[in-house]
């Protein structure tokens, strides 16, 4: 539904193109009535609304498709977002686990990482970083990768002994605060 404003502007152009027609045909009322004026003065205006016309028409759409991309691009980066807060969650769990995990202090051949979590949470941030987010999200999402990636590779170095070093513990500790501080929407 449109409304009264654009039924309004159609009944003024009309009006106007009949009084400019008029105006015309009269010589600005200087002469009598001629027929043959307000015919040629009807097409001149006519033309000139109907150009006019088509302009108001066409800038309309453009508002209107604009209108409607944002709204698309609004909601790709809401989807986005959606995803990229459960990636953090699941990102924070999976370092509490290794953590946890790190701290029993298994002898050799313990499993510390579980490789198709860690492969899944890579690829889902592989996936978020080619779509529609907002800087911040992005930028928690190099964190997010640098923090799970970093981790991962502290285990797997240590992974022969029978206890982790207290420094490898300690940065395993502060990755995992940075992941739940992400997964709270706090910059870390």
């Amino acid at each position: 539904m449109y409304g009264w404003k654009p039924a309004l502007g159609v009944v003024a152009g009309v009006a106007a193109v009949g009084g400019l027609s008029l105006a015309g045909a009269t010589s600005l009322w200087t002469k009598c009535y001629d027929p043959s004026l307000m015919a040629s003065w009807v097409q001149a205006v006519g033309s000139i609304g109907a150009i006019l016309g088509a302009f108001a028409v066409s800038q309309t759409q453009l508002r209107h498709e604009r209108s409607k991309a944002a709204d698309e691009t609004a909601e790709r980066i809401a989807v986005g977002e959606r995803e990229a807060d459960n990636l953090f969650r699941d990102a924070a769990l999976y370092l509490h686990c290794v953590l946890q995990v790190a701290k029993q202090a298994y002898p050799t051949g313990g499993r510390f990482v579980d490789e198709r979590v860690f492969d899944e949470i890579l690829s889902r941030i592989t996936l978020l970083r080619q779509a529609t987010l907002s800087e911040r999200t992005l930028e928690m999402l190099v964190g997010t990768r640098v923090g799970v990636v970093v981790a991962t590779e502290l285990i797997r170095r240590h992974a022969g002994y029978s206890n982790i070093p207290l420094e490898v513990l300690d940065e395993l500790e502060r990755l995992a605060g940075d992941a739940r501080g992400r997964m709270l929407g706090k910059d870390v």
